[in-house]
């Protein structure tokens, strides 16, 4: 996405906040939080080895502003504009047949640390007219702004190795990370000003090889070592909080 399109995404989503603070009546502003996975743990074999990947579910935390209409009738729009935190980490497990008979093992273990920006848009349906109760869907413009990855590497001969790389985060290209995720989510007015909600956002589509370039000459003999490139693989469940300040 070129940097344009970025600048008028964060145009629009002002110009919307902005407007909120001079329509009280039709408008609902306040402040959002979010908590919960960055994806769903796991175990998957890697092709042409003899390696598994074990994934755990990480940690995902947001906070920011939300501006929200209501259209009438049981419709209503939002849109929110987030600071998000991940932390998550993959492992990485090699066994293989060692030259004397024994079997060689090594752990990778990688540890991201990702901040980006999300900007969640959402179409709001009541399941009553004036009800407590909401379902919403849409889309979610997500642009990372900086990650951190540690690597450590372990095996049963004694050999380990550690490092940490900033930035590693991005497209297979090369270029900076901006994805489309979809979310989906459920909410319930506690009261006129704040509401509760149980939101997934993420990928559709199943993990798609979240650590694509994982080091490989350091694991196995004969592979290519790769320039390390690593998607945000998000495929996150949280509970979130808005709270409406306009009176």
């Amino acid at each position: 996405m070129s940097e344009t399109m970025k600048q008028l995404y964060f145009l629009l989503l002002s110009l919307f906040f902005s407007t909120a603070v001079f329509s009280q009546q039709k408008f609902e502003f306040g402040y959002s939080a979010k908590a919960g996975s960055f994806t769903w743990p796991g175990k998957e074999s890697v092709e042409y080895s003899s390696a598994k990947d074990i994934y755990g579910p990480g940690v995902s935390l947001s906070f920011g502003a939300f501006v929200s209409k209501r259209l009438g009738g049981r419709l209503g729009v939002s849109a929110e504009m987030l600071y998000n935190f991940s932390g998550y980490k993959t492992r990485r497990r090699f066994v293989y047949p060692y030259s004397n008979g024994r079997f060689h093992q090594s752990n990778t273990i990688k540890r991201f640390k990702v901040r980006a920006f999300m900007l969640p848009m959402q179409m709001h349906f009541l399941l009553k007219k004036n009800g407590k109760v909401s379902l919403a869907a849409g889309v979610t413009p997500n642009f990372v702004i900086a990650s951190k990855v540690s690597t450590s590497v372990e095996d049963n001969f004694g050999y380990s190795y550690s490092d940490k790389k900033n930035d590693l985060v991005k497209n297979k290209d090369g270029s900076q990370n901006f994805q489309f995720f979809f979310n989906a989510g459920a909410y319930y007015r506690l009261n006129d000003f704040t509401s509760l909600g149980l939101e997934f956002t993420g990928m559709l589509r199943p993990r798609d090889n979240i650590d694509f370039s994982f080091e490989g000459g350091g694991c196995l003999v004969g592979t290519e070592n790769y320039e390390e490139k690593y998607p945000f693989g998000m495929q996150s469940l949280a509970i979130s909080l808005r709270h409406n300040i306009l009176r």
